[in-house]
């Protein structure tokens, strides 16, 4: 690879589009802002180029490598899984691209937005069919993974820029070596291996070959890098959900998911409107002497704690109530009944109440200042 010094000494516009095209409508997302760009574009010694940032920018000047395109999971936005899934799903995307070396292309969640009461009623659960779901949705949301947590973490996991949709088509264009079509899973029949331009996001993607797989096909990950190993631009369409996890031994507790999770912080913008929404309606438990402190989150927890010192709310219970599953008991047959039976609102009542009542007697007199609900 050319000295990263050497890769500044071209001029400092032609320089500058290589990087607004690299990070698309945002070219200081991920911390760095225009004035350190540009006093990057117009210095050209070593001591000022560090591994990060250099390296990651000289690959953003070289012609397109490997790279890995995450298509829809779904052949119907409204129908597919909502945030918490495509989020997993999103996990497996970046550890793909880790083990297999290819630049990520930045993906995007998509979904229908439900309205939960129309869903929550007897009749219109996950019973109904595709077609009848669509009465319930009020529209399809589309947003990239930017507007959700910051890339910069995930690009140096990665080693790698994680281009903007716009800029990879841009810089690499819209042609595909491969497409890699699941099929087998969600209501997902039968694979047309002849269907080359696929449009999503957007864009009309052509690619010269889609290898067609079934879900349950493959029973290791290595057998999928083994699918597109020689390929340089690569998607993946209708991804099953879980796949890396179903075929990783304890992936979820595993040190490569680890990895990707504590990547995954937060955007900018969504922490300033969260610390807003907390100063407008958190306000009357506002305690500077008391509150703040780090949560003890569990991945899929019923019951969060916060409190400690540093300012903020004071001491206060947290609830997710997850309402949207209780419509589900049919599809999820035992189970789901017994899920219902544990999540009643009484009993889900008489446990914060235990929780608080423990509490009390833990946090030296303070007391819990605040009872937070979310019933999604």
């Amino acid at each position: 690879m050319a000295s990263p010094a050497l890769a500044w000494t071209r001029p400092c516009s032609t320089c500058r589009e290589t990087l607004v095209g690299t990070h698309g409508r945002n070219p200081t997302r991920g911390g760095w802002t225009l004035a350190g760009l540009l006093c990057a574009l117009l210095i050209v010694d070593t001591s000022c180029v560090n591994k990060g940032f250099g390296e990651l920018a000289h690959e953003a000047e070289t012609a397109c490598g490997p790279s890995l395109l995450l298509l829809p999971s779904s052949t119907d936005p409204n129908t597919d899984v909502l945030f918490n899934m495509q989020t997993r799903k999103m996990e497996e995307a970046v550890h793909i691209a880790a083990v297999s070396g290819r630049t990520l292309v930045e993906p995007s969640y998509v979904f229908g937005a439900r309205n939960w009461t129309w869903f929550e009623d007897a009749h219109h659960n996950q019973l109904a069919s595709n077609a009848d779901i669509h009465q319930g949705v009020l529209g399809t949301i589309q947003e990239p993974l930017s507007s959700f947590f910051e890339l910069d973490p995930l690009q140096h996991l990665l080693q790698r820029l994680i281009p903007s949709l716009t800029s990879h088509v841009s810089t690499c264009g819209t042609s595909l070596d491969l497409i890699v079509r699941f099929y087998g899973h969600s209501s997902i029949a039968s694979c047309d291996p002849s269907a080359m331009d696929v449009t999503a996001w957007g864009v009309t993607w052509a690619a010269r070959r889609v290898e067609c797989v079934h879900a349950h096909e493959l029973q290791t990950l290595e057998q999928l890098l083994d699918i597109f190993r020689d390929s340089q631009a690569v998607a993946l369409e209708y991804l099953p959900p879980k796949f890396v996890e179903q075929r990783h031994t304890a992936w979820r507790a595993s040190p490569a998911r680890t990895r990707v999770r504590e990547a995954l912080s937060w955007a900018a913008p969504l922490v300033a409107e969260a610390d807003a929404f907390i100063n407008t309606h958190f306000a009357p438990f506002r305690n500077d002497e008391v509150g703040g402190g780090d949560a003890e989150v569990e991945d899929e927890g019923e019951v969060r704690v916060g409190g400690g010192e540093g300012g903020g709310l004071g001491h206060f219970v947290a609830v997710h109530w997850r309402r949207g599953d209780r419509g589900y008991q049919e599809e999820m047959g035992i189970h789901g009944h017994v899920d219902v039976a544990l999540t009643a609102f009484a009993r889900m009542v008489h446990y914060v109440q235990e929780v608080v009542s423990d509490l009390q007697m833990s946090v030296h007199g303070e007391g819990v200042r605040a009872c937070v609900c979310a019933c999604v």
